[in-house]
């Protein structure tokens, strides 16, 4: 059941996020270049963060709900205060566009991933980059922490998916899975396993962490995936779908996949 339509400025809406309580969402999109955010209990606008130049592509907030993280087009990732709306410190270092970023489980580094075909780990409290994760030949599309914490996984649109040993910033393995771009990486609650999903040969792959070999396959998809998630206890991959505009719901093996 809808339980509420939510209209801004933006053309396209290209990201959005829940605070980990559940009391905030925060969207991004094109055209107005900004985030908002809304109050759940009377999803109403709260607070619109203006300060990116060009679109948003990606937002993320941290793990205790005190930090909102942004990646734009206009190569920066932004740390704002959710609760005040204020800009904290802007990330500089990609030389084009930030497509997705995600924030360690600690809360402590940001992941994010590049037109500039690389994948970089920044410091949130000195807003320094630490780790350049450099190995894929395109876009890089996709990032995602381990929830363990241990590793990075990368998803390009040259195909491959790559895993990343966050401590050292040396890659682990790399597995040419697609026939054409990854798009979306998500990795398991207890961390075995990371799929890769591609909207060009429209498959998910479910890859063993420690070695990188196909565990899965699911075939033909028949959708454009745009990104997807594993629910808290594994049980369920959710896969946005863009070339329909649908949400499908995948019962998995629980962790084991």
């Amino acid at each position: 059941k809808e339980l509420q339509t939510l209209s801004t400025n933006s053309q396209t809406v290209t990201s959005v996020a829940f605070s980990p309580d559940y009391k905030l969402l925060a969207s991004s999109g094109t055209y107005d270049n900004n985030i908002t955010i809304w109050d759940v209990s009377t999803w109403t606008e709260a607070k619109s963060l203006s300060g990116h130049s060009k679109n948003v592509n990606s937002i993320a907030f941290s793990p205790d709900g005190k930090l909102l993280a942004s990646g734009s087009t206009d190569n920066d990732i932004k740390l704002w205060d959710p609760s005040s709306g204020k800009e904290i410190r802007t990330l500089r270092g990609h030389a084009y566009m930030v497509y997705e970023i995600d924030f360690s489980p600690d809360g402590k580094l940001i992941a994010s991933g590049s037109g500039d075909n690389t994948a970089r780990i920044w410091n949130v409290e000195t807003g320094k980059e630490i780790k350049r994760l450099a190995g894929h030949t395109w876009n890089v599309n996709s990032v995602e922490f381990s929830h363990d914490g241990q590793f990075v996984g990368s998803g390009s649109a040259d195909g491959t998916t790559k895993l990343w040993d966050v401590s050292t910033g040396k890659e682990i393995w790399s597995v040419k899975g697609h026939s054409r771009g990854t798009k979306s990486v998500a990795f398991t609650q207890n961390s075995t396993i990371l799929a890769t999903a591609s909207p060009f040969d429209h498959n998910i792959l479910f890859l063993d962490t420690k070695t990188g070999e196909e565990k899965r396959i699911l075939a033909g998809h028949g959708r454009d995936i745009n990104v997807m998630t594993f629910s808290p206890d594994g049980s369920y991959l959710y896969v946005v779908n863009s070339g329909d505009g649908t949400i499908s719901v995948i019962e998995t093996s629980g962790n084991t996949v």
